[in-house]
C-alpha cells in the first residue's frame, strides 16, 4: 500500500459543512466534527502520527475492500494495480474514479484502458502517475521520480504496509546545505508537497524541522525557512507576515527593486501588494513568493498551492517589488 500519487489530509470540509472521515478521529479523542479549535488550527492541533496513522488505517481499509470486490468479479489483481486503484480510492472514494469499471472491464475479458477510469485521467499528473503504476508497476513520486520498491505487500495484514506507504516521505535530516535561496526553496517545496503540508496563517512552527511534527505552513512562513536554511536569517527572526518580512529585508541590507516579470532572476524573493490568489485585489493583503523562471514561482499561499503542484503561475499583477541578497545584483 503506498501513498505516493495523491496525498491529502485524511480529514477535510466539505461543501455541506461536515467534515470526511471523523469517525477515525473521534475514536482517537479529536472530535474534529464539533470542535471549533481542532477544525481551525487543525493541522498544528492533531500530531502527525495520528494522522500518519489514520492515512493507513483507511487506505488498508479501501485496498482490502477493493481486493475482495475483485474477487466476487472472479480477477485477481497484481499488487502494485491494487496499489493504484488503492490510491483512486483515497482521492475518489471506493464508488468512484471509476474502480468499478475496471474490475469489469477485467472480468469480462476487456483491456483497460486510460479511459476506462477516470482516475486515470483527470488531474492529469496524479492521474498519469496511477495509470503507469497499473499498467508498467513502476512507482512514482510527485516529481516523477521513480521510487524503487524491493517488497510490495500482497496481504492485507502486512506490517511492512505502513513503511511501505511513508516510502515517498522525506527523511528527518533535512541537510540542505546550501546558501542558494532557489536550490533550498525547490528542495523544501518538494518535500513538503510529498508529506501534503497544509495551509494556515496561524500557530506555525518557526523552523522548517519543528515544521514536520505538524506539516502546515503559509506563503510568509515558507519563504522564511528557506531564508533560515541559507543563513540569511536566523530562527530568532523568523517571520510569519509579508510587512514583517520586508521590514527585515530592508534592515538587512537587501536590496528591493520594481521591474517587469523579464528582469527577474530565479531565487528573488516577490512580495506582492493587495493580492489574492482568486484574482480578486484590495486593501494591504500581501503575498510572498520565490521566483523561479519563465513566469513560475514556488508559492505555498493557500491549501491548493501548499498541498499540490511544485510551480505555479506568477499572479498577473504589475504591483509587487522584489528583494535580492545585499551581494547579489
Amino acid at each position: 500500500m503506498i501513498i505516493l500519487v495523491y496525498l491529502k489530509e485524511p480529514t477535510y470540509q466539505q461543501e455541506d459543512g461536515s467534515f470526511q472521515n471523523t469517525s477515525y478521529f473521534k475514536e482517537r479523542n479529536y472530535d474534529v466534527q464539533n470542535n471549533r479549535e481542532l477544525q481551525r488550527y487543525y493541522y498544528s492541533k492533531i500530531p502527525v502520527s495520528v494522522v500518519d496513522e489514520i492515512e493507513d488505517e483507511i487506505f488498508q481499509g479501501n485496498r482490502n475492500a477493493i481486493k475482495d470486490k475483485a474477487a466476487a468479479y472472479g480477477v485477481t489483481l497484481k499488487d502494485y494495480q491494487l496499489d493504484a486503484l488503492t490510491d483512486i480510492s483515497y482521492q475518489y472514494g471506493l464508488g468512484g474514479g471509476g474502480i468499478s469499471n475496471v474490475l469489469q472491464t477485467l472480468a469480462s475479458g476487456g483491456t483497460v484502458t486510460k479511459s476506462t477510469a477516470s482516475g486515470f485521467y483527470q488531474y492529469a499528473d496524479r492521474g498519469e502517475r496511477r495509470w503507469i503504476l497499473f499498467t508498467e508497476g513502476r512507482y512514482l513520486d510527485a516529481n516523477g521520480k521513480e521510487i524503487k520498491v524491493s517488497n510490495s505487500s500482497n496481504t492485507s495484514n502486512s506490517s511492512s504496509s505502513s513503511n511501505a506507504a511513508r516510502i515517498a516521505r522525506y527523511s528527518q535530516s533535512s541537510g540542505f546545505g546550501s546558501t542558494d535561496i532557489l536550490k533550498v526553496a525547490e528542495k523544501m517545496r518538494s518535500e513538503m508537497e510529498k508529506v501534503g503540508y497544509g495551509y494556515i496563517t496561524n500557530t506555525l512552527a518557526t523552523t522548517y524541522e519543528e515544521s514536520k511534527k505538524y506539516r502546515s505552513t503559509c506563503c510568509a512562513t515558507y519563504v522564511s525557512w528557506v531564508l533560515q536554511e541559507c543563513g540569511y536569517i536566523s530562527d530568532s527572526e523568523h517571520f510569519d507576515n509579508c510587512l514583517v518580512e520586508e521590514q527585515l529585508l530592508q534592515s538587512k541590507g537587501w536590496k528591493r527593486y520594481r521591474v517587469g516579470q523579464t528582469q527577474l532572476q530565479g531565487g528573488d524573493i516577490i512580495v506582492y501588494y493587495g493580492y489574492r490568489r482568486s484574482g480578486s485585489y484590495g486593501g494591504d493583503h500581501y503575498h510572498t513568493d520565490i521566483y523561479v523562471k519563465d513566469g513560475l514561482v514556488l508559492s505555498a499561499g493557500d491549501d491548493v498551492t501548499t498541498a499540490t503542484g511544485h510551480y505555479w503561475n506568477m499572479s498577473n499583477t504589475n504591483d509587487y517589488y522584489i528583494y535580492r541578497p545585499p551581494n547579489k545584483k
